[in-house]
């Protein structure tokens, strides 16, 4: 069995793959991982940002980058990537922390909205 110690800064979520067994905790607090089984693809952190669910998880890759505004799926894209490479590899459990902003998606828009900007792998 292994861990995964998830820890994303204050504007970031977390994109995790994380191979069956794996115990994972986010700042600290271990995340109850239910019928974990078909899923080994999780986001974890919205709730720091935008008060959403704490943990999503998905069964591929794919759920990670779909479903995202088109300004933030690139990123999204890019994070998928990372944890994909490393599936591929069995090289797991890996997480990949996506910064979030709130940008306005056009000049004279009345509310901004959650833009994924960037990707960082843990340790940097």
């Amino acid at each position: 069995m292994s861990d995964l110690d998830v820890r994303p800064r204050e504007t970031e979520v977390a994109a995790c793959w994380v191979p069956a067994g794996t115990r994972v905790t986010l700042d600290g607090r271990e995340v109850a991982l239910f019928g974990l089984e078909g899923f080994r693809y999780l986001v974890l952190g919205w709730d720091k940002v935008s008060g959403g669910a704490r943990v999503v998880m998905y069964g591929r890759w794919q759920g990670i980058r779909n479903g995202q505004g088109k300004a933030s799926r690139p990123v999204w894209e890019q994070a998928a990537k990372i944890l994909r490479q490393a599936e591929r590899a069995n090289a797991g459990p890996v997480v990949a922390y996506v910064l979030i902003e709130a940008q306005f998606p056009y000049p004279g828009a009345a509310r901004p909205r959650l833009t994924a900007v960037r990707v960082r792998t843990a340790g940097e």
